[in-house]
């Protein structure tokens, strides 16, 4: 079988072949996601406090996404961060094991509620972030 034909016969059972695969790398197929990870599904929403004098059906109380950075953490180290899409949602891939997700900058306000994490499975979903600030 000549090269083309070995490399198109590669492609068609494998689906995925590198270039360095071609010319006799080590590895023919590489997965998306690593064996050893878990995908994490989730979202980052924000509530407001609002002032007493303003309706909850106010535009300016209703909950929405909240745009941030997400960060993996193991312990005290810091495994991975994510910046989360402008509808809040964020998927990110960890090794499994267990983690805390937090979201949010330094400051005082918006203020995010962590989330402890236990990655055992290939996909964990509905992860839900809830961060609070103060409408005025």
């Amino acid at each position: 079988m000549n090269r083309l034909a070995k490399i198109v016969f590669l492609f068609g059972i494998a689906g995925v072949i590198t270039l360095a695969d071609m010319w006799g790398g080590k590895s023919a197929v590489h997965n998306k996601i690593n064996s050893e990870e878990a995908v994490v599904k989730g979202s980052v929403m924000l509530a407001r406090i609002c002032p007493t004098e303003k309706k909850a059906s106010d535009p300016e109380c209703a909950p929405g996404p909240y745009v941030t950075e997400i960060k993996a953490f193991q312990g005290d180290t810091l495994v991975t961060t994510v910046r989360n899409l402008n509808d809040g949602s964020f998927t990110l891939a960890l090794p499994y094991g267990k983690y805390s997700l937090q979201a949010g900058g330094e400051t005082a306000f918006p203020r995010c509620t962590p989330v402890d994490l236990n990655a055992e499975s290939l996909t964990v979903s509905d992860v839900k972030i809830s961060c609070i600030t103060v409408s005025r």
